[in-house]
């Protein structure tokens, strides 16, 4: 402690103080201490945030991939079956065709089976359209632009 004895009285004022401030400085990092550990707390709770957020965008691309992939598939396979029919159609028409020249069938049967050819033809291009699109929703999961 301090020896007020030896001390004058100017002195002991400023050794006082001396010691006052050192106690104060001590308290103030104790506070202080407190404050940056909210900080710390604050940044930690911000970067799992940022790190979660993260996560998730990189799990929605991995879905988006995954559902541009399945789409993709499912559009080849309309696409082909599509075809598969229009030229069944295209095939019926020209035997039907074939038949009325000849004079076997009747003329609504003729355009019967000419009108399912164009149908069969309009649904092979919704199909191939549909390819495109999933092509593109495809390229933009991979993350291409559109446009």
């Amino acid at each position: 402690g301090l020896n007020f004895a030896s001390m004058n009285l100017d002195n002991l004022f400023d050794e006082l103080s001396t010691t006052k401030s050192y106690g104060g400085e001590a308290t103030e990092i104790i506070f202080a201490g407190g404050s940056k550990f909210a900080v710390y707390k604050q940044k930690k709770v911000t970067y799992e945030q940022s790190v979660l957020k993260y996560k998730k965008t990189i799990l929605t691309a991995f879905a988006d991939l995954e559902n541009a992939l399945f789409g993709l598939e499912t559009a080849k396979m309309n696409q082909e079956n599509s075809k598969a029919n229009y030229l069944s159609a295209k095939r019926v028409f020209e035997i039907t065709k074939q038949k009325y020249l000849k004079g076997t069938v009747i003329y609504s049967q003729f355009l019967e089976s000419e009108s399912n050819m164009y149908s069969a033809l309009a649904v092979s291009f919704n199909a191939d359209k549909q390819l495109i699109g999933a092509r593109v929703q495809l390229h933009s999961a991979l993350g291409g632009n559109i446009f």
